[in-house]
């Protein structure tokens, strides 16, 4: 099973590792706010570039969970409230100028970790995070949600959050795990026979002018008898088939709907070179969902 390496584009990455565009009034208040013995721990660093970098670093961590690299993406708001609780004027230069010396910045951050009881990610947490994002991989495909999913994890954990690559890489790892787990749960019904009709829904047919995959995405267009009868010719070639019979309760419903989804908004090029792992649940699920979603339609053609 061929592995991606990268699955988030350069944009999303650099959206994940900066601050918002904008933070809302309420969060700064709530996160940046400095109580006596934050600012008393602020007031002992040298230089007033210092102490608000340190404040920075202090709020950010309690916000995000981790301090992005580029402290200029800062929004403006944040340096004002902080500014304002220290009694500094010029914060956004002063900020230029914090971290000059690159291990200032990282002995800072360090010592904020202490203080707030964070703590950097062992090689034991990155494996039991790796296992519980398998788990939640079975109910959800999609990458960025399952990125924010561990993001949270680890910020509840009170574990600063990794580099974006770490994590991609955990995220990839994962679904290729679930991806796998749902085929073998399926493996003992996925006879040479079924394989072969789920395959043959992805060529043509001289009859419909079309695959039966691209039949089967469009309902009736309007309830007349000639609808009608094209509706009864879908549920019987499923009838046909037994679609109505297979078992897929071994897959979460979360999972099966999305997995439904990729099966009407793919194209029958992307699923013929989908490897059968991804491949076969995705069709089965379509056609299991597509069969419901035909009676449903029948029912209401007939009222």
């Amino acid at each position: 099973m061929s592995e991606r390496k990268v699955i988030f584009s350069d944009s999303e990455r650099e959206r994940f590792n900066s601050f918002p565009s904008e933070i809302l009034f309420d969060d700064v208040i709530t996160f940046f706010t400095l109580t006596e013995q934050d600012q008393n721990l602020v007031r002992n660093r040298r230089g007033d570039h210092n102490r608000i970098g340190f404040a920075l670093q202090l709020g950010t961590l309690r916000y995000l969970g981790f301090c992005p690299d580029d402290l200029s993406s800062t929004p403006l708001n944040v340096i004002d409230y902080l500014s304002q609780q220290l009694g500094y004027v010029d914060s956004v230069n002063l900020l230029r100028a914090y971290g000059g010396r690159e291990h200032t910045r990282t002995d800072h951050l360090q010592e904020v970790i202490n203080y707030l009881d964070f703590r950097k990610a062992s090689q034991a947490d990155l494996d039991n995070l790796g296992v519980w994002l398998q788990k939640r991989a079975l109910e959800h495909d999609k990458p960025t949600y399952l990125f924010n999913l561990v993001c949270e994890k680890l910020y509840s954990d009170k574990i600063v959050r990794p580099g974006i690559t770490i994590l991609e890489k955990m995220v990839i790892s994962a679904r290729l795990q679930a991806q796998e787990q749902i085929y073998q749960k399926l493996h003992h019904m996925l006879s040479d026979e079924l394989k072969e009709f789920l395959d043959q829904t992805l060529v043509p047919v001289e009859d419909l002018g079309r695959t039966p995959l691209s039949w089967l995405r469009f309902g009736a267009t309007a309830n007349t008898p000639s609808e009608i009868l094209k509706t009864i010719e879908k549920l019987d070639f499923m009838r046909e088939h037994q679609v109505s019979e297979w078992d897929l309760s071994v897959i979460n419903p979360n999972r099966r709907k999305f997995l439904a989804q990729i099966g009407r908004r793919s194209t029958n090029q992307g699923l013929q070179r989908a490897v059968p792992q991804r491949r076969y649940p995705i069709l089965l699920t379509f056609l299991q969902r597509t069969y419901e979603e035909v009676i449903d339609e029948l029912i209401e053609l007939f009222d």
